[in-house]
């Protein structure tokens, strides 16, 4: 470890790490899902035959309504969000009191 000291807790960071990992899984799930329908959503609003009438069509296509139809997959990027931040704030309170508090003696280290 940088600062030289064992880690502040082992136990708190496993539970970082665990709740890093399920919360990605649902905030990236998302992003694809919910990137891949809103792009469908564009695809089947903007038929056209040439570019140009593609681009006239597309633009046409109000954003907010987009943004509107892919909402449940917001929601769930935001619970994923959420979760991982409290993972992050687990990972800053270890370090923290890794380089702030002073290690503990041996005997207690080697109780646990």
């Amino acid at each position: 470890i940088v600062s030289g000291k064992p880690l502040w807790s082992k136990k708190l960071a496993d539970w970082s790490f665990t709740l890093n990992l399920l919360g990605s899984l649902p905030f990236m799930l998302s992003l694809w899902i919910g990137g891949y329908l809103q792009g469908l959503m564009w695809a089947s609003w903007a038929t056209g035959s040439s570019y140009a009438e593609f681009q006239s069509n597309l633009a046409n296509l109000p954003f907010l309504e987009t943004i509107a139809a892919t909402r449940p997959w917001w929601i769930l990027r935001s619970l994923g969000g959420a979760i991982v931040l409290c993972a992050n704030i687990l990972v800053a309170i270890n370090i923290f009191n890794t380089v702030v508090l002073k290690p503990a003696s041996n005997e207690k280290l080697q109780k646990a």
